[in-house]
C-alpha cells in the first residue's frame, strides 16, 4: 500500500515540521541539542582592558559634545570668547 497524501495529511506534515523547527530552535538557545557545531564567540569580545575601553568611550562622548556645541553655535550665530 502506498501512502496517500490528502489535505489533512499535508496539514499534519506542515504542523509537525513547524513543531520540529521550534524544538530545534529552543534546543539551540538552551544548548541542549544545538543544531550546529558550537560557535567561537571570542571574536565578539572587545579588545583592551576595561579602563582602556571606558577611556575610548569618554573620548567619543567628548567629541560628540564638541561637535554638538559647534553645530549649535553655528546654527545660532554664536561666537566663542575662547576662540582665537
Amino acid at each position: 500500500m502506498f501512502f496517500e497524501l490528502s489535505s489533512s495529511n499535508i496539514y499534519n506534515i506542515k504542523v509537525m515540521d513547524k513543531i520540529y523547527n521550534i524544538v530545534i530552535g529552543i534546543g539551540s538557545i538552551l544548548s541542549i541539542m544545538p543544531s550546529s557545531q558550537p560557535e567561537d564567540y571570542s571574536r565578539f569580545m572587545p579588545a583592551g582592558t576595561d579602563a582602556e575601553r571606558m577611556g575610548e568611550i569618554w573620548e567619543q562622548v567628548g567629541n560628540d559634545i564638541k561637535t554638538a556645541t559647534e553645530q549649535f553655535s553655528s546654527d545660532h550665530n554664536i561666537t566663542s570668547r575662547t576662540k582665537q
